[in-house]
């Protein structure tokens, strides 16, 4: 999934969030070496940075826009500051998403997984999809296995492909960990879950989530 344009979720976050949850979510944006401490407090600094756009940083659904601009137009250092500064503010996920996904362009596959982590948190289907790709570069497959059913526990149910596909290519590999037992059971699993894939494909929204509840949850089939 490539860079969020625009802001699924304006009303996510409301004003009853409390104290410690922002002291939270500031810890762990400014767990990175790149952050400004005083970009917090310099508002007007801030305006002339971004090409003096002519924007209300204190209104809460600017942030991310003036981030996304800055992204779109490859100003890296500044699109950096401002999602985090919309991620602080506001928690916004989209923020959190595009910083991921920034991160992740750029090779910084440390910071990538942190704000992907973050907007996993929140619930965020997209970043769930793009953690699992980060560990199968990482061939880390059990681990990419688990981001899709995390995605598919959210209804995503196009990604028990992914799954079934993972388990495949965990069926093929050869380790001193992975016997002909384990392979055999990755198969059938990678079988079984591709199956439900092409029969749920086919339903209508409303039997599909049906279908998942009552046939696939009930039987712990994703386990693995």
């Amino acid at each position: 999934m490539g860079r969020r344009n625009r802001r699924n979720n304006r009303n996510k976050y409301n004003e009853s969030d409390n104290e410690e949850s922002n002291i939270n979510i500031k810890k762990e944006v400014n767990n990175d070496e790149d952050y400004d401490e005083d970009y917090d407090d310099d508002e007007e600094d801030y305006d002339d940075n971004t090409n003096n756009t002519n924007n209300n940083t204190n209104n809460k659904e600017d942030l991310f826009d003036i981030a996304l601009k800055l992204d779109n137009n490859n100003n890296k250092e500044d699109a950096i500051t401002a999602y985090k500064k919309s991620i602080i503010k506001d928690k916004c996920v989209e923020s959190m998403y595009n910083l991921g996904y920034l991160y992740y362009r750029n090779n910084n596959i440390t910071e990538a997984i942190n704000f992907y982590d973050m907007a996993i948190k929140m619930g965020d289907t997209d970043a769930m999809y793009n953690m699992a790709h980060i560990y199968i570069d990482k061939k880390d497959y059990i681990q990419a296995y688990k981001y899709y059913k995390m995605a598919v526990d959210k209804k995503k149910y196009t990604y028990l492909y992914n799954m079934s596909k993972v388990l495949y290519i965990l069926s093929n590999e050869t380790n001193e960990t992975n016997d002909e037992e384990n392979k055999k059971y990755y198969f059938n699993k990678a079988k079984e879950i591709f199956n439900i894939y092409n029969i749920s494909k086919n339903l209508n929204k409303e039997d599909r989530y049906l279908f998942y509840n009552l046939y696939i949850l009930n039987n712990n089939i994703f386990n693995i």
